[in-house]
């Protein structure tokens, strides 16, 4: 290839891109625009995916100002083609080639016709039946959602389906510890990619969990991140430090403690995003007494407060206080939520409206409760109008659907809605119980019994400790000999000693996993432990250890000792305790008769009963006893900057005898208290909103139903097959690929260029990590209509049939077309308008006989055709084809018309529901939220605009003649 600025290329991997302007040869690189939608892109000269732009003469050409003329000649000067034309006046003109209009114009399948480049009919039918079979795919609801190698999980794919309807989210997914946060982010991630709502994305994990994070992302959605820590970040700066590393990927993986680096931050802010994951949120919080911590909260906050789309992580959203989640809930909507004060008074309003609600939201049989109870509710047209349609409901399900649709729009404009999500085990169900061992043992006479931790005094004991002589005999007894165990202390300096006396004085096959090894050292650690039968039997973990990893495999916990809050105490328990579970979990706890954690386990236990039931208030009720003053903190530990619940356990001065007998009843009513609150408050709500149970089970079996009704298998094993790939049935739902000894694709996807096993089973994909998902939203899809694109395979070809009814000689052009969008939203617009083909025949008068060629199938008619008969007849009819192809495109206007004119009914109807929505909660709230509705009527022009400006695209052409 030869290039040169000036010239006209387009990509054959990105058609919509449109025409593409040379604007710069470098070295081995080009660059070069595409005007039509705004893009650039950089390609090596020796590995571009362009094709040089070329219009024959006869042929026609527009131009920039609109105009179709048609070429009289062409010739290149300089490396530049000029077309002669005929300009308005009839006087003869040469147009460089750099005024042609941006939007691309591929109809080759004409020229491909003409020239003799022709396919059997069998190519023909498998090119169309992709087509087919791939538009139908764009138009279901479950779109954007096929992707990942995962359980159909309906709370899950309920939160990522409502994250994402009005476009790229801004929301917190809070759900309790083990019901898949990673999870659902990775969802939404995927559905935002695959549906063209984002390009780049940028998640930051705490250091602990980025390669968790890495493994979990490709294997469960091939998403491949690209992992930029402090040595990535320095090199990619010493080896071109005019070029901002972040923009050399579009997908990336970073750890928390990357944003300590102002430098690195700075470059991420310049860099831009479309999403932004932050997964451990809590974690990111002002504090002033650590520098680091605070610079890398700034960094991420601003990262927050640029990137259109942002997902935040975390299990204890309120941990560090209600103040601290309101800032969360701030930074995701600052005009929604404006005030701490106002917050206030919004949950304290959500208590009745969850109580005027639940008559409505646990229906009993034929019984339908008076609606004027929700009159005070509905003052805005909305809600009026969904309330007279309860009012209206004749029969019990237009009933249902139409009180929640009610009673999720109230929830959605008075409470939190899509900016939080929360499930909770009580609603998910099915998740196994917990049953807790108290292992009570006598402590030496000089051990510290007053001290937290009482072998932080004295770490060169741990090893005599009696806890230790415990677990050694423990996981040497019989019981636990052929079982997995998770140990978890708080400090990495006891899990080190314990680690080490376990291995070395008992035999036992250790794994440690602390905050000081390095992630790979983690990962192998963590691994080791996950082999079923030569793994480690123990996993002995700092704290850390209880946040992100997932040990659902092991069914013993081991709390060497305890933490100082209730939330670390359930994201202990809910390493294990988690989907995917499938035995009791036995959570063990030896403790010292007479110390301090003796009394820790005791109000954990007896007063907040957090080891045998999920416990999301513990915070909550720490608050209000020391607010109470039932809980001492002493005259010389003042109350911390942050708000009570950022108190821990280590401040509380415990009192003695009845009096802490005493507290445990105090506490154990405020629990039940707290938790009735829960229930009744606006955690009902938002759980009813996050988990909307029939709306979510009719997803999952729509996409299940999908599956198993459209699977791609058929046409992607043929296509397979036909291209030079090896496909063979390895049993059991799986397919062995590998390339063949003549392949037709010039360059292969590197599953394909390697060999892989493949599956388009899910339950399959879900047993086996190391096959390959493969559904309508998998890249190798995308790759079979880019090459068929490419190659031109089946667009063109001559069909020759014997038809009694049919006078010989007769001649007929069979065209298809599909909807061609070049523009920036196509993706995007694609939902309203997919890329269906619609197909017309005409006769060698321009005629249309559709109809009459709609019942024949070519394949039971065909007749074998030699390829100088073939040319021949091409070579014959070639004025005649060219005025065809012309009558049928006059006959598939009126066809593009009619799809343009329904994609833009249903694009305007679901803009106009969500701006509706958007109106509605500024009506609430008294603020306009002027950034999310710039956003979404933004969306919406460029919407239309891709729907207005989409042309006839002639897929394949072929000629039938009658004998």
């Amino acid at each position: 290839m030869s290039f040169k600025a000036g010239q006209r290329w387009f990509s054959q991997t990105e058609p919509e891109l449109g025409l593409g302007l040379v604007e710069a040869v470098e070295k081995h690189r080009i660059a070069v625009s595409f005007p039509a939608t705004g893009d650039s892109r950089v390609y090596a000269q020796d590995r571009s995916p362009l094709q040089r732009h070329l219009v024959k003469p006869g042929q026609p050409l527009y131009t920039t100002d609109g105009d179709e003329l048609i070429v009289e000649a062409v010739e290149e000067r300089e490396g530049i083609l000029y077309y002669q034309v005929s300009g308005p006046d009839g006087t003869p003109e040469m147009l460089p080639e750099m005024l042609l209009a941006p939007e691309l114009r591929l109809d080759s399948a004409d020229r491909r016709l003409l020239s003799g480049q022709v396919n059997q009919l069998s190519w023909y039918l498998l090119r169309r039946r992709l087509r087919e079979q791939y538009a139908h795919y764009q138009q279901q609801p479950a779109r954007g959602l096929l992707g990942g190698r995962l359980h159909l999980n309906p709370h899950q794919y309920h939160v990522a389906a409502q994250a994402t309807r009005a476009g790229l989210p801004r929301a917190m997914l809070s759900d309790e510890v083990g019901l898949g946060k990673t999870i659902e982010a990775g969802l939404i991630l995927w559905h935002c990619q695959a549906s063209g709502l984002a390009e780049r994305l940028l998640v930051t994990v705490p250091d602990h969990l980025l390669h968790q994070w890495l493994v979990e992302m490709i294997r469960k959605f091939d998403l491949p991140l690209s992992i930029f820590d402090d040595s990535r970040l320095e090199a990619a700066l010493m080896e071109d430090p005019d070029n901002n590393p972040f923009g050399s990927a579009q997908w990336v993986l970073v750890p928390h403690s990357l944003w300590t680096r102002p430098a690195a931050a700075a470059l991420a802010l310049e860099a831009g995003w479309d999403c932004l994951v932050v997964d451990e949120a809590h974690h990111l919080h002002p504090d002033p007494e650590d520098p680091e911590a605070a610079a890398a909260s700034q960094a991420v906050w601003q990262l927050a407060e640029q990137t259109p789309g942002v997902l935040l992580l975390t299990a204890t959203p309120e941990q560090d206080g209600a103040r601290a989640h309101f800032e969360r809930l701030h930074l995701l909507d600052p005009q929604r939520f404006t005030d701490y004060e106002s917050f206030q008074a919004t949950t304290d309003q959500l208590v009745q409206l969850s109580s005027d609600l639940r008559p409505f939201m646990t229906l009993e049989d034929g019984k339908r409760p008076d609606t004027e109870a929700l009159r005070d509710w509905c003052q805005d047209p909305e809600s009026e109008r969904l309330l007279t349609a309860v009012s209206a409901a004749a029969t019990d399900t237009e009933y249902e659907s139409a009180l929640e649709a009610l009673v999720s729009h109230l929830i959605d404009t008075r409470g939190i809605g899509r900016l939080q999500f929360r499930n909770s085990r009580e609603r998910i169900r099915g998740f196994p119980e917990r049953e807790l061992s108290v292992h009570t043992l006598e402590a030496p006479a000089d051990y510290p019994l007053h001290h937290p931790w009482p072998e932080r005094a004295q770490p060169d004991q741990v090893r005599t400790d009696p806890r230790t002589l415990w677990l050694l005999n423990w996981l040497q007894s019989a019981d636990a000999a052929a079982e997995k165990a998770l140990v978890i202390c708080h400090d990495l300096e006891t899990a080190e000693a314990l680690e080490l006396h376990l291995r070395l004085s008992g035999g036992i096959a250790c794994a440690l996993f602390h905050e000081d090894m390095d992630l790979v050292e983690r990962d192998r650690a963590a691994a080791w432990f996950a082999e079923p039968n030569t793994g480690a039997q123990v996993l002995v973990c700092s704290e850390i250890g209880s946040e992100g990893r997932n040990f659902q495999f092991a069914h013993h916990l081991i709390c060497f000792d305890l933490p100082p809050h209730p939330d670390l105490l359930e994201q202990r328990i809910g390493r294990l305790d988690r989907l995917g579970q499938t035995e009791v979990v036995q959570i063990h706890v030896p403790v010292l008769a007479g110390s301090r954690q003796q009394q820790w386990l005791r109000w954990y236990h007896e007063g907040l009963n957090a080891f045998t039931h999920t416990c999301d208030i513990g915070g909550e009720v720490l608050a209000t006893l020391i607010s109470e003053q039932a809980i001492d903190l002493g005259q010389d530990r003042p109350l911390p900057h942050a708000e009570p619940t950022s108190v821990n356990l280590t401040l509380v001065e415990w009192p003695q005898g009845a009096a802490f007998e005493a507290l445990l009843a105090t506490t154990a009513e405020r629990a039940s208290a707290a938790r009735q609150r829960a229930r009744e408050g606006r955690h009902r709500l938002l759980e009813w909103q996050s988990f909307r149970r029939q709306a979510a089970e009719d997803l999952v079996e729509q996409i299940a139903h999908f599956e198993t009704s459209h699977s791609p298998e058929s046409i992607v094993l043929e296509l397979l097959e036909l291209l030079g790939i090896e496909c063979d049935d390895a049993g059991h739902g799986l397919f062995e690929v590998r390339p063949g000894e003549r392949v037709i694709p010039d360059s292969l996807p590197e599953m394909l260029d390697s060999g892989c096993l493949l599956t388009f089973r899910r339950s399959v994909a879900v047993a086996r990590d190391d096959v390959r998902f493969i559904t309508w939203e998998h890249p190798l899809i995308r790759f079979l209509l880019d090459t068929l694109d490419q190659t031109g395979l089946g667009s063109a070809g001559v069909t020759l049939i014997r038809v009694p009814s049919l006078p010989p000689g007769s001649l007929y052009l069979e065209a298809t077309w599909r909807p061609l969008m070049q523009h920036r939203a196509a993706l995007i617009a694609s939902q309203f308008l997919p890329e269906s083909l619609f197909r017309c025949v005409v006769d060698q008068r321009s005629q249309d006989v559709s109809q009459a060629f709609a019942a024949i199938d070519l394949r039971d008619l065909e007749q074998r055709l030699d390829k100088p008969t073939l040319l021949a007849i091409i070579r014959q009819q070639e004025d005649r084809v060219e005025a065809l192809v012309e009558a049928a495109r006059t006959l598939a206007r009126p066809q593009l018309d009619q799809l343009r004119t329904e994609a833009r009914e249903q694009a305007m109807q679901h803009f106009t529901h969500e701006l509706g929505r958007l109106d509605t909660l500024s009506a609430q709230t008294g603020q306009a939220d002027r950034h999310a509705r710039n956003q979404l009527t933004t969306r919406q022009a460029a919407v239309l605009e891709a729907i207005d400006q989409a042309e006839l695209h002639l897929d394949s052409l072929r000629l039938i003649v009658s004998s």
